[in-house]
């Protein structure tokens, strides 16, 4: 389940998003509605033909902040581990920009922080509502280059053999050591490996090695923050360990930020 994170908030329905009032602009302050960034947001989403899976709302200081997540169905239709995630927030005090970021893991909180792969912020100021409907319509369309690379990604882990059982087996305790899965999942990853659960993995590739983990994950109903967070960490070491048979997948930039925002 989705939530954004700090003190001082209150969850809300995306009604009384919209239900709330918007300062009038000064000779340097150009403020614009919680409703107007939500409803942009969901149009980018149902233009690049994502579909929202969940979405949490939440508003503080007396209605002069706002923060959103939504987490999407991926184009990837072999995967299961991985939703992308948007963020958006805005204000009306000039504690902060407003913005969009979106990636493999997002993090939107009350006292500020925000981040994720791409990320976009602007100002209030007198041309701030244009620049931050461009700014939030290029940043999320990097969003598919996550999931093409993705689909390439598990293309070749297929075509990767893992034939010794003892490789695997320290690999996964080495990603315990690592803290990429708790200590007591390892049984049940090795076990998935040995006699795994679905039909399509028991090809003896990286392909299955990794679906035994997020398998394993799935059983635990972990939160999306925490599946994509390890989901990432484990592909790192993945990376790392198969460097040379990795070699040639084409990464896409998968971080960049485009920030503006107020120094106080």
């Amino acid at each position: 389940m989705l939530k954004i994170m700090g003190g001082g908030i209150r969850h809300v329905q995306p009604n009384e998003i919209y239900a709330t009032a918007t300062p009038p602009a000064t000779s340097t302050h150009f403020p614009f509605a919680h409703g107007m960034l939500l409803k942009e947001t969901e149009r980018l989403i149902e233009d690049m033909n994502y579909e929202i899976l969940e979405s949490a709302h939440a508003l503080g200081k007396e209605d002069l902040t706002y923060f959103g997540m939504y987490r999407l169905k991926s184009h990837v239709a072999e995967t299961e581990s991985w939703d992308p995630l948007v963020g958006i927030r805005n204000s009306h005090d000039k504690t902060m920009a407003a913005g969009l970021t979106c990636g493999e893991h997002v993090t939107v909180c009350s006292n500020l922080m925000f981040s994720g792969a791409f990320t976009f912020t602007r100002k209030h100021t007198r041309h701030g509502f244009t620049e931050t409907l461009d700014g939030m319509a290029e940043t999320f369309t990097k969003l598919p280059a996550i999931d093409k690379y993705i689909s390439e990604r598990i293309d070749t882990f297929k075509t990767i053999p893992v034939e010794d059982d003892r490789d695997v087996s320290k690999f996964i305790l080495e990603c315990a050591g690592r803290n990429l899965i708790a200590p007591n999942t390892t049984v049940g990853v090795w076990k998935e490996w040995l006699d795994p659960t679905h039909d399509d993995f028991k090809d003896r590739t990286l392909w299955s090695l990794v679906n035994s983990f997020t398998t394993v994950h799935g059983d635990k109903n972990y939160s999306p923050f925490r599946i994509a967070r390890d989901t990432l960490k484990l592909n790192e070491f993945i990376t790392e360990t198969w460097a040379e048979e990795l070699v040639e997948l084409d990464s896409p930039l998968l971080k960049s930020e485009d920030r503006e925002d107020y120094t106080g």
